[in-house]
């Protein structure tokens, strides 16, 4: 045989070969590598509670003996010779009983126990649970019976929502706790129903000893359901309750509607000094809840500070100033109205505005005690008066530091053509602070022409933001800039302290900032596109950069909501809620009438629709409205102020919303 001849053949059989390892390698290369699986649960299952719990005395002969696993337990392992009971008089006979849903395993004794006797019960380490994890050690607990049986029927002992509770969230549950261990197979939909015909699953904490309804859809709004516990139910010696046993709570309010627990109606009016004159500017929510106002009324030809306090319920305060309201002659007893109002920790109310002496306007601050009477500790008088530009200056909006300094911000007049940004800081006593760009007072010119200053906020790091509008040439833009506490510009913010921000070709005109507790600034205001003035917000990173986890530009133009054809939104507070949730008012013209717009954005934007179905409400007004600030209280209900005017007298107005 000839090897040469076989040469060619086995040639080609190796590179076949050779070609298919090749090609098995290269499609496993390229194969799509597999997530790494979860690890398998090695977690040993423990007993977490026990009844009766172990050292009991005095325990019922007629008992059931429980024990609560922290896992499921597989059911093929809940048998009699893994859960024992013996005495010192012998083994205990009796039979199992496994509940999945609260994982208890139930021993129940043939018959009695003995009188004045320790029992030991015993769980074996053969139990294990679902995945097939055993205990790590069996598990042994002792108790000591009394004399008598127990004959004590069952009671709840709390009830959570409580009995005549309102304004339950619409995805609660409900729950019974009892003053015993209970039978687990008594607690079931048959003996713990809720009317209404709302169906659920119900189950049972053996831990806390509580039955809980879980209904299987939310709950309706503003509905009073009754919660029935039925004698059904046996705690582990049999015994029944002795009758049922029902309590009855109230679903929250739509959220976004009218709040009529507040006032009766959801609003108040206020007429400050029977004038024709009333017009709030400023609101501020009191830790306590009660609602400040800031204004101005109309006196003899004059206009004077003016200050109403709310309870929180829509009252008047007659704590504050005997009457809820007072008013004040600023300046050299001529004009003067407030813009803006702040509380300090410690109750005391200040006031912010301008006063007019016949020659100049000026920044003028008001402080008063929290029982309404002027504070002389401020300044000597209460007052203070602050002459900044040529001759006109405005604060539009005022902030207490956590060191009780005031920062007041605004604009003031050049005495030529134009407005310029002014900000001032006081000392608690009212004096102006050195400390703050050495003055006391900042003043600058933003722009190609007037710019102003409308809100303001502190951050928790000292930094002082503010917002407002400047011009750059063709168009009014929204306009933020940051301070540090010294009165520098924050350089970490767009990298020049101050940022801009418009639509294209439109005039866009601030009202409002809220700080989130990320940092990020929230402005609302609106947009003018020469026909219709639209509600438009924008947020900032904390480093003044449009954040676009804000519909997806860091910007939102939207048009009135309950109107598409026809409006002007120009007054447009804001509040963050504690949920991040962003609450805008708007105020908007409607043939005749003013309405009030009262909007919820998510975080991101979007119209949050659990407010009042849709994400806005609307409330109308025979004349004008004009909406001036929105706040929180504690409860999170929403409060909006501002002012009205019909025929020939306008009036301070606040309402309440449901959140």
């Amino acid at each position: 045989m000839k090897i040469n001849n076989y040469l060619p053949a086995f040639t080609a059989v190796l590179l076949s070969v050779v070609a298919v390892c090749l090609i098995n390698i290269s499609m496993v290369g390229c194969a799509k590598v597999a997530a790494p699986e979860a690890s398998p649960d090695s977690t040993p299952p423990t007993v977490v509670t026990t009844s009766p719990t172990n050292g009991a005395t005095g325990v019922a002969i007629n008992t059931k003996i429980s024990a609560t696993f922290s896992k499921t337990i597989d059911p093929s392992t809940a048998v009699a010779a893994n859960f024992t009971l013996t005495s010192t008089a012998g083994a205990v006979t009796g039979s199992i009983s496994y509940d999945a849903p609260s994982k208890t395993a139930t021993f129940t004794p043939a018959a009695n126990l003995g009188y004045s006797l320790t029992y030991t019960a015993s769980i074996s380490a053969v139990i294990k649970d679902i995945t097939g994890n055993r205990m790590a050690a069996a598990y042994h607990w002792s108790f000591t019976t009394g004399n008598n049986p127990d004959t004590t029927p069952p009671t709840v002992v709390s009830v959570a929502p409580a009995n005549g509770a309102t304004r339950v969230a619409t995805t609660t549950t409900v729950e019974a706790t009892f003053c015993e261990a209970m039978d687990p197979s008594t607690i079931n939909a048959a003996n713990f129903t809720l009317d209404h015909g709302v169906t659920g699953i119900v189950s049972y904490d053996a831990v806390n000893k509580s039955a809980i309804f879980t209904p299987s859809s939310n709950l309706i709004y503003s509905t009073a359901y009754t919660a029935t516990i039925t004698t059904g139910v046996k705690d582990l010696a049999g015994n029944a309750m002795a009758a049922n046993y029902s309590w009855t709570f109230t679903a929250k309010p739509q959220p976004g509607t009218l709040d009529t627990s507040f006032n009766g109606t959801g609003m108040a009016t206020t007429d400050v000094h029977s004038s024709n004159y009333n017009e709030a500017n400023g609101m501020a929510v009191q830790t306590d809840d009660k609602i400040v106002l800031a204004g101005s009324v109309q006196l003899f030809g004059n206009n004077e500070f003016a200050l109403v306090r709310y309870n929180s319920d829509g009252t008047l305060d007659t704590s504050f100033h005997y009457i809820g309201k007072v008013h004040t002659s600023v300046g050299n007893g001529s004009n003067g109205s407030a813009y803006a109002v702040a509380v300090q920790p410690d109750g005391h109310i200040i006031a912010g505005g301008t006063s007019y002496s016949g020659a100049r306007m000026d920044f003028q601050l008001v402080r008063y005690q929290p029982n309404g009477a002027l504070d002389t500790t401020f300044n000597s008088t209460g007052m203070v008066n602050t002459s900044i530009g040529a001759d006109q200056a405005y604060i539009r909006a005022l902030a207490v530091q956590p060191d009780g300094k005031i920062v007041a911000a605004g604009y003031a007049y050049d005495g030529v053509a134009k407005f310029f940004i002014a900000l001032a800081r006081y000392n608690s006593n009212g004096s102006l602070d050195p400390t703050f760009n050495s003055t006391g007072i900042i003043t600058a010119e933003i722009g190609s022409s007037s710019s102003q200053l409308c809100s303001l906020a502190i951050q928790s790091d000292g930094k002082i933001v503010v917002a407002g509008n400047s011009s750059n040439g063709a168009n009014v833009q929204f306009t933020v800039i940051r301070y540090n506490s010294n009165g520098t510009l924050d350089t970490s913010f767009n990298s020049t302290g101050i940022v801009t921000t418009g639509n294209s070709g439109h005039d866009d005109y601030p009202f409002a900032l809220a700080l989130q507790t990320d940092g990020k600034i929230v402005v609302t205001g609106y947009d003018d596109d020469g026909s219709i003035d639209d509600i438009m917000a924008v947020r900032y990173n904390s480093d003044g950069s449009l954040d676009t986890g804000f519909n997806g530009t860091g910007m939102l133009v939207m048009p009135p909501i309950g109107n598409s054809s026809a409006g002007d939104d120009d007054n447009q507070p804001v509040v963050i809620q504690p949920d991040g949730k962003i609450v805008i008012v708007a105020q908007g013209y409607y043939g005749s009438n003013d309405k009030d717009e009262v909007l919820r954005l998510n975080p991101d934007g979007s119209l949050d629709t659990t407010f009042n179905g849709t994400g806005s409400t609307m409330v109308t007004f025979y004349g004008e409205h004009y909406p001036i600030g929105v706040g929180l209280q504690s409860d999170g209900r929403i409060v909006v102020a501002g002012w009205t005017a019909y025929l020939s007298s306008s009036y301070d107005l606040i309402m309440r919303f449901n959140p």
